[in-house]
């Protein structure tokens, strides 16, 4: 990988050519880049004035911009007139300009309901005369209205000539005339026919000399599918012309002559070839083909009767389009639309047999990205590159900034050397602030997403941002188009997968009416929608927030954790203020406890608040919300001993739009776990419960088809109960946030431990999904559907084994036995199951929040019931953890580093912004420092500082004033050190 300065500044160099605006082709520099730019019309003013008019991406309004310096330098955009389009299908306005030998200025474009829209000014476009309609000839209202092609010219009897053709009508090409400088129109089409079964399209009109006019258009048999380029010369004024003559040839599509007269008397003749590339696609067995539009020219020195040798006078192999051909001035001015600056179409100018085209850089004709396997972390990019010559390097900007090469060698998942497919691999880890998030730093990978949905979610990851090509001679490219990667969906556990979906449910009382909800995407129960209440659920700030142990403090996600507080996420307040503000006091680059920090817990921490504000009609159980916010803080970490749990912490808030306090309200983990792989690893499993361990599991019961021999078992646990009053002063009740954030102690009340458990099946009739919130609650209660309980002794899915007493087995806890040990209530029906761990009844009182911990535990033995047993101590180890705070997990600021000792340029905070952010960087020596900031083009958009500085750290405000929303580049220069980071401008 290396710095993104070093591509950025070539391409700025491309970009501050001091070539001749006349000798080279040149983009229009005064367009909004942030706009398709395709339909233009060039006039000469005078000897050394070129206007251009231009139309905007929505083709409502008419722009000019004018040149007193044949090209070099342009007058900011003016605008000039307002379309109406009443049929917005429709593609093209067909805009024309041309300036009579009297000094007029005749506009006209096309409004396809309503006719030809045509205009006047004797002033250069200061003022214009009212706009006139002019229809085409004759029956239907196609041929009057519906016209396409129109061009304007003028004769050496002065008279102005209106080309157009009716829109679907073929065979046919009409002109106006005007005697007296455009004021009034024939009232007559004049209609030219030619002979034979052909296509015309597209035509202009010119005088080739003293009474001699020449028509040139695109021309094809009926029998053959190839546009060409022909000729007819009229010796009586356009009354009747003789037969066509053709200019071009070969087996291409040609469209799009328009023809001009220079000072010297010369015949200007240019046009569109459509022509393909063929292609390798990803795979060596398949090609595609790139469709492009090239420009040609020819030159007559004999008013038409011969053409000199064809020339190409676009050379890039993109899309060269839409262009437009002043008929009259100093040397031929053509004006053209193409893609070659931007994945924006943009206007560029030049002149045939004067301006060369150099800046012809590579094309991006396809960009993808491979998924990794399940469990790794590499990717493939791909870019399949072409150019007009030989392509340079070609590089993948990453999400951090760096740039990625691409190689062509067939070394690097590029399929073949010299196929145009350019690739390399790259690791994606450290995924955060996404709408979907991933556990990867333990033996689990976990996604989840801000809903609430635990594993049953895919995950999609950013792998690249653009891709940069460059040809040999420097000509740069950049195709910003975001790769993502789709790397996981489901809990895996070693080699396999051991959760489909996780979730909870949750019930309760509102003045006396129940209700219930949830998320169990596996029984097609989503209740919940990311944000707080009184968020929209699409706004940008609804994400998961992500805190890594090994990001650099007071970083980007340091930062960005601001935005988890305002929604109420908890932080570390080092300096007691009661404000979450990361700020390295002492600058030693570590965190220090008078600091602030995020709520961190082992080695990831994800965050997000979601609630129940899907609408009735939307929910399974057709129930209102309740107004209830859940604050989601999913963490784990790679200690041993931990490695192999995800804990997860819900604090439920009644936020009071419905009742002040709900009773009787019950929580339950939910989740439909499947051991094994995806397509049968419902098939196997079986349900168990552990009241000394707060816990429902998951075991197989015997070989699984994936595992082997060894299946892993799978606990959802209660590490933390809600809180309830007691009677009791000596009972004491906790909630553990962490060593650094404490615990909270409440005298005369308790943690309740697990109140029933549940498993129900999938499409069961009588054991199934519950439809209903009254069925749900009976699930939450330890129930049956019906709200009757199970009887241990006459249950079909099970056993009583051990000597134990049927009648004694309490019904609430479903499969209480212990089949390690084959005692108590059994499980024996392996199925699809899905389980529920509950807890409950406690209270929601209106913004008094209720914390619940659990943990999703997994452990793999020697066997099914051994890993039973290694999963238990798993689980005592988490409960340990639990009780002991989350002490092992605590954040390890870990060592100082005082001294400035090398050149550093952090990334800004808060990133994306809007408006103002702050860029912080260290210097190791003295210095004149320059800070500048550049577009992804390369191109120069300000300074933000250029002065001396001492040795030290520094943080500067960038002020983002005058600049429109994007990506942009920002570079520290100091003595001989150079390099870069990328922004975001969200306005």
């Amino acid at each position: 990988m290396k710095s993104i300065h070093k591509i950025f500044l070539l391409a700025l160099g491309v970009y501050t050519s001091a070539f001749s605006q006349i000798t080279e082709i040149t983009r229009l520099p005064v367009q909004d880049n942030s706009q398709s730019i395709k339909e233009s019309a060039p006039v000469w003013i005078s000897e050394n004035e070129i206007m251009i008019f231009y139309v905007n991406e929505t083709k409502d309004t008419i722009f000019s911009t004018q040149s007193t310096d044949k090209g070099e330098n342009w007058s900011q955009p003016k605008f000039q007139f307002k379309v109406e389009l009443f049929q917005q299908t429709q593609e093209l306005i067909y805009p024309t300009v041309l300036k009579t030998k009297s000094g007029r200025l005749v506009f006209a474009w096309s409004v396809q309901s309503e006719g030809i829209n045509l205009t006047y000014s004797d002033n250069n476009g200061f003022t214009w005369s009212p706009i006139q309609i002019i229809l085409g000839t004759g029956a239907p209202s196609t041929v009057v209205k519906k016209l396409c092609n129109i061009k304007l010219s003028q004769l050496t009897d002065h008279s102005i000539v209106l080309c157009f053709n009716p829109v679907n009508v073929g065979r046919e090409l009409y002109y106006k005339s005007s005697i007296d400088n455009g004021e009034s129109w024939s009232e007559s089409s004049m209609k030219i026919v030619g002979s034979g079964y052909y296509w015309f399209s597209d035509h202009s009109i010119i005088s080739a000399d003293s009474g001699r006019l020449i028509c040139v258009f695109s021309l094809k048999r009926l029998s053959q599918p190839n546009y060409n380029i022909y000729s007819m010369f009229s010796n009586d004024n356009g009354i009747s012309w003789g037969d066509t003559v053709r200019i071009t040839g070969g087996n291409f599509i040609e469209h799009s002559p328009r023809i001009s007269k220079d000072k010297n008397g010369y015949l200007w003749l240019t046009y569109q070839r459509i022509d393909t590339i063929s292609y390798s696609s990803r795979y060596s067995y398949e090609y595609s083909k790139l469709i492009k539009n090239d420009i040609y020219y020819k030159k007559s020195t004999d008013n038409g009767l011969n053409w000199e040798a064809e020339e190409r006078f676009t050379q890039y192999i993109g899309d060269n389009n839409y262009l437009s051909f002043a008929t009259d001035g100093e040397f031929p001015l053509l004006t053209f639309s193409t893609n070659r600056y931007s994945q924006q179409y943009q206007l560029a100018f030049g002149s045939p047999g004067l301006s060369q085209d150099l800046f012809t850089p590579p094309v991006i004709v396809r960009m993808l990205v491979t998924a990794p396997e399940p469990g790794t972390h590499s990717v493939t990019i791909n870019a399949t590159v072409l150019d007009d010559e030989e392509v340079g390097e070609v590089f993948a900007l990453l999400p951090d900034s760096t740039l990625l090469e691409l190689f062509d060698d067939g070394n690097h998942d590029d399929v073949q050397a010299g196929d145009f497919i350019f690739g390399n691999s790259v690791n994606v880890s450290n995924i955060s602030f996404l709408e979907n998030g991933l556990f990867d730093l333990n033996k689990i990978l976990m996604p989840f997403n801000n809903t609430g949905i635990i594993a049953n979610v895919a995950v999609e990851v950013p792998v690249a941002e653009s891709v940069i090509a460059k040809d040999i001679q420097l000509n740069t490219t950049v195709r910003s188009e975001g790769l993502k990667a789709r790397i996981q969906e489901g809990g895996m556990y070693d080699e396999g997968s051991f959760l489909f979906s996780g979730g909870f449910f949750l019930s309760g009382l509102s003045d006396a009416e129940m209700w219930a909800n949830g998320v169990a995407s596996a029984s097609r129960i989503g209740d919940y929608r990311p944000g707080k209440i009184a968020m929209g659920p699409n706004d940008p700030l609804n994400v998961i927030y992500t805190v890594f142990a090994s990001d650099p403090p007071f970083g980007y996600s340091w930062q960005r954790w601001k935005d988890a507080v305002n929604l109420g996420a908890d932080f570390y307040d080092g300096d007691g203020d009661g404000i979450y503000n990361p700020v390295d006091k002492n600058w030693n680059g570590i965190w220090d406890p008078d600091e602030d920090m995020p709520d961190l817990l082992g080695d990831q921490t994800s965050w997000c608040v979601f609630n129940d504000g899907v609408p009735d009609s939307l929910r399974q159980f057709r129930v209102d919300p309740q107004g209830i916010e859940i604050h989601q803080t999913l963490f784990a970490t790679n200690k041993l001993g931990l490695d192999e749990v995800i804990f997860a912490r819900y604090k439920i808030i009644n936020k009071g739009t419905v009742v002040d306090v709900m009773d009787s309200v019950y929580f339950s983990l939910w989740s439909d776990p499947d051991l094994g792989n995806w397509n049968d690893a419902y098939l196997d499993d079986l349900v168990g419960t552990d009241t000394t361990l707060n816990s429902i599991y998951i075991y197989n019961d015997g070989y699984d088809n994936h595992y082997g021999e060894n299946p892993p078992s799978m606990f959802q646990t209660f590490l933390q109960g809600p809180l309830v009053e007691t009677s009791n002063p000596l009972d004491t009740a906790f909630n553990n946030k962490g060593s650094l954030l404490g615990s909270d102690k409440f005298t005369g009340w308790k943690n309740l431990d697990i109140t029933s458990s549940r498993h129900f099946m999938k499409s069961h009739m009588t054991l199934g999904d519950p439809n209903s919130s009254y069925e749900a609650r009976n699930y939450m209660l330890g129930l049956l559907k019906d709200g009757t309980q199970i009887n241990p002794c006459t249950w079909p899915y099970s056993k009583v084994t051990g000597g134990v007493d049927c009648n004694l087995v309490n019904p609430l806890f479903v499969y209480s036995g212990d089949p390690v040990d084959d005692i108590g209530w059994i499980n024996n029906f392996s199925t699809d199951q899905r389980l529920m761990a509950n807890v409950g009844p406690f209270t929601l009182e209106k913004d008094k929040p209720v914390t619940i911990i659990g943990a999703y535990i997994v452990g793999r033995g020697t066997d099914p019931l051994n890993s039973i047993s290694v999963t238990r101590e798993n689980v005592r180890r988490a409960i340990e953890e639990y009780k002991n705070n989350f002490s092992s997990l605590a954040y390890n600021p870990g060592e100082p580093t005082n001294p400035v000792t090398s050149y550093i340029l952090y990334q800004n905070y808060p990133n994306p912004f809007n408006s103002t952010t702050t860029i912080r960087y260290e210097l190791p020596q003295d210095g004149v420092v320059t800070i500048e900031v550049f577009d992804i083009l390369g191109q120069k958009v300000k300074t933000i500082l250029n002065e001396f500085k001492r040795a030290d750290r520094y943080e500067i405000t960038f002020n983002s004033t005058g600049l429109a929303s994007g990506v942009y580049i920002y570079q520290l220069r100091v003595n001989d050190f150079i390099t870069s980071k990328k922004t975001v401008l969200l306005r």
